[in-house]
């Protein structure tokens, strides 16, 4: 048992970190969109690469994100059904869902990677502002592989507590 709070804390504390560059990403993207908007309006002068950006930043925000959703518990979960089931089948479920959703994500890192490879093959930019694309498209692998680790986490300190109590 001692294993997994040890490991919880990592998870947590790499959770933290993937927080604070969420934020950070926000940051930078909030303002970009307020320089876009001002720009655009007031000067009269958009930015042309502002769209390609906003997106690229989009998908970065979202992937580190990804993990300290999880560990706040901030995802949603739909219960209409499983709430009227017992404690017991409701967690074995629950580890039956983190289970696929493990599957999943392992197969997004396994097709991003094919991805960034063609990406840097090809030497892929966006077509206005001619920014690589690989720097934006890393994020998907790490995001999904910091999620992947906290979910590993929680999925193995379930399933012990789960078989445990059946002993």
């Amino acid at each position: 048992m001692q294993l997994f709070e040890t490991l919880k804390r990592i998870s947590y504390r790499i959770g933290q970190l993937s927080e604070w560059g969420g934020w950070a990403v926000f940051i930078v993207w909030v303002g970009l969109m307020t320089a876009g908007t001002t720009m655009r309006y007031i000067f009269k002068a958009p930015l042309l690469f502002q769209v390609e950006l906003v997106s690229a930043l989009l998908v970065v925000f979202c992937c580190l994100c990804f993990a300290p959703v999880f560990l706040h518990g901030s995802h949603i979960r739909v219960d209409l059904v499983t709430r009227r089931l017992s404690q017991r089948v409701q967690n074995w479920l629950w580890l039956f869902a983190e289970f696929i959703t493990l599957a999943f994500a392992v197969l997004i890192i396994t097709s991003v990677l094919g991805l960034l490879e063609h990406s840097l093959e090809i030497n892929a930019k966006f077509p206005i502002s001619k920014i690589l694309i690989v720097p934006f498209q890393v994020f998907i692998p790490i995001g999904f592989a910091l999620f992947v680790f906290v979910l590993s986490v929680d999925f193995c300190q379930r399933l012990y507590k789960l078989v445990r109590k059946r002993n």
